[in-house]
């Protein structure tokens, strides 16, 4: 899905599936993402600012590139990186 640029803020998108989706420069502020599925997601620019990470999967994700996320919302979500033979559910 190309959701560039999309307007979350505040939403409820607890358990959706993000997979591949261009969510470029999305607003995700104080969104409700816990368990949210965001595999391969394109999120450059994406703003995080008081979002619920608790169990939010990012494999295959630049997370670098988010823009308002604390370390301790980040520290919330589960993470997985691709290098090699990695397995990310």
């Amino acid at each position: 899905a190309s959701l560039n640029s999309a307007n979350f803020s505040g939403a409820n998108l607890a358990k959706s599936l993000f997979i591949r989706a261009d969510l470029t420069q999305a607003n995700f502020n104080g969104a409700n993402l816990s368990g949210v599925d965001f595999t391969a997601a394109q999120m450059s620019g994406a703003n995080l600012e008081g979002a619920n990470l608790t169990d939010a999967i990012f494999c295959d994700v630049d997370m670098k590139s988010f823009v308002g996320a604390t370390d301790a919302q980040i520290a919330k979500a589960k993470k997985f990186k691709t290098k090699g033979k990695v397995y990310c559910p």
